[in-house]
């Protein structure tokens, strides 16, 4: 049963660029994320806000205020934790029980742009323009190792079983192996990569860049480091690619108003979804697959019915 369309007050977009190096501009919902049950949904506000709602009613279920330009959040595996992190280059650690602050991370000096939990949920990891990503001890909030670029560090992604992390800069794709930061390997011919996710198998690797050769995002098979298929959404750049969790779906958020789903082993497009007014930033599939949510610079959060690829719901400015 589809549950009613809702409609929710959010602060009021501007325009701007959503990206470092121009600060973004406030009342942009620059991330969604649900949490591990599904019945959650965040959003970070460029205006230093959090937001959680119900996602079975659409009711607000938090409002937190944070002093940064919020740019990407996560929550960890247990659900117990909420990670943001900011164009001013600062992270926390949200309790989501208590709705308080649980740790504030320190060491990056510029925007971070990408934020990540490890599969077992002690470590954090997060990639920032300063070039350098850091993984970070979820309990202790120590930084535990501090990964030099090359270039800068737009988008990191965490394997399954914790071993590998893939790192997307500004003119390449990297491989590394978590234990030491030793590159297993470098992808090249790729422009500017926004975002990279793992497989939930661990077996491929998706990256989405600004285009090239008309592509925008690109399925990378990680045993053979060849390219599977790639594909061109959206209009030149790619903003943000997510798998399904049974990983034979993801989708994908860019340069256009038109969130996009694909077949993983195909790549044939299976879903438009219209919604959105300007380009969109994020994209999250609840842990079911059942639904999407996205979001974008028209500063509203949407979500969406993957079987019939019907709005669910609108977080409306």
């Amino acid at each position: 049963m589809l549950m009613p369309l809702f409609v929710l007050p959010l602060l009021p977009p501007t325009a701007a660029n959503a990206a470092p190096p121009q600060k973004p501009a406030a009342g942009r919902i620059a991330a969604v994320a649900f949490s591990p049950d599904g019945k959650t949904l965040a959003a970070a506000s460029t205006s230093g806000v959090i937001q959680l709602w119900d996602t079975t009613n659409g009711a607000a279920v938090g409002n937190w205020a944070d002093l940064q330009t919020l740019i990407c959040l996560a929550f960890s595996p247990d659900g117990k934790t909420l990670a943001t992190a900011s164009w001013e280059g600062g992270a926390t650690l949200w309790d989501v029980q208590n709705a308080s602050v649980r740790t504030v991370l320190r060491g990056h000096t510029d925007a971070i742009e990408s934020i990540v939990f490890s599969a077992d949920g002690r470590m954090l990891a997060t990639a920032s323009w300063d070039g350098t990503v850091k993984l970070w001890d979820v309990e202790s909030g120590r930084c535990r190792q501090s990964i030099q670029g090359p270039g800068t560090q737009r988008a990191v992604a965490w394997s399954a079983d914790g071993k590998t992390l893939a790192v997307g800069t500004s003119d390449s794709l990297r491989v590394l192996e978590r234990s030491t930061g030793k590159e297993f390997f470098t992808f090249e011919g790729t422009n500017d990569i926004r975002s990279v996710d793992f497989s939930p198998d661990g077996k491929t690797l998706l990256m989405s860049y600004s285009g090239t050769q008309g592509c925008t995002v690109g399925l990378l098979d990680i045993a053979t480091k060849r390219e599977l298929l790639s594909v061109k959404a959206h209009k030149s750049r790619a903003s943000c690619v997510k798998f399904s969790a049974d990983g034979k779906q993801f989708a994908t958020a860019g340069d256009n108003p038109t969130i996009q789903v694909w077949d993983a082993q195909s790549g044939q497009q299976l879903l438009a979804l219209e919604g959105h007014t300007r380009s969109t930033f994020s994209v999250a599939f609840s842990p079911s697959g059942a639904m999407l949510a996205s979001s974008g610079a028209d500063g509203n959060a949407r979500l969406w019915d993957i079987a019939t690829g019907q709005e669910r719901g609108v977080l409306k400015a």
